[in-house]
């Protein structure tokens, strides 16, 4: 009599080939995704770069401080550079961190104080801004920075700690040596550099390269004060 269907031990066979295969490549497009992501980050991480460097033409050779004029919450520095610059906000946010900014528009005082507040990556203030860091509406000149290709400008930041991805990030990134335990992650932890990239953040530099680089790790990583310096 001819066999006309599979047997039993046929089908189970076939589903565990098909069960290890998925085992297999599952991995590889997540990590193929991840690496798209992290692509996408560093060509809108280059873009904010050149845009500071249009800023900079235009003002005497200063990079942007925290604030513009009288420290307006809705004129952090996102505001009137990337908008004027770039002419593209959406490359102030990663695309491994969920945007919901949309929600408040893309005009009006409410929509630039959620975007200036949390765009994914922070300022260097504490080191590039003039007088005060802290209330600082006046950036350093250029001149003033001594290695440009080795001194942080930009790196991707959170907002909080509540989850291994926040969704929002932070305007303005604190240096280590003001950094709350190691890593600098902690509850309302913002203000601090995120990595979101297999544990790497990437950086932007004021001579526009972009790098992605580890939190910890000493010598070259962020956790090293002299790549904030700007002496």
């Amino acid at each position: 009599m001819k066999r006309t269907g599979f047997t039993l031990i046929e089908l189970l066979v076939v589903i565990a080939i098909i069960a290890i295969l998925a085992a297999i490549l599952f991995p590889v497009f997540a990590q193929a995704k991840s690496a798209a992501k992290k692509t996408v980050c560093i060509s809108n991480a280059k873009q904010m770069a050149l845009a500071m460097t249009l800023y900079v033409a235009d003002y005497d050779d200063r990079l942007p401080g925290k604030y513009w004029g009288a420290s307006q919450p809705g004129q952090r520095w996102p505001v009137y550079t990337i908008p004027t610059y770039a002419k593209n906000r959406q490359i102030a946010f990663c695309p491994d961190a969920h945007d919901h900014r949309s929600d408040y528009g893309t005009s009006g005082w409410l929509a630039d104080y959620i975007y200036g507040l949390t765009p994914n990556y922070g300022l260097n203030y504490w080191y590039l801004s003039e007088g005060e860091p802290i209330a600082s509406t006046v950036g350093v000149s250029m001149s003033a920075i001594a290695d440009h290709s080795r001194t942080v400008l930009l790196a991707e930041s959170t907002w909080l700690n509540e989850a291994e991805q926040p969704d929002l990030g932070y305007w303005i990134v604190d240096p280590p040596s003001r950094w709350m335990g190691s890593p600098p992650l902690k509850y309302n932890s913002y203000g601090y550099v995120w990595p979101r990239h297999n544990n790497r953040a990437v950086t932007i530099f004021p001579d526009t390269h972009v790098k992605p680089l580890p939190v910890t790790g000493g010598d070259g990583s962020l956790a090293d004060e002299t790549l904030w310096d700007l002496k």
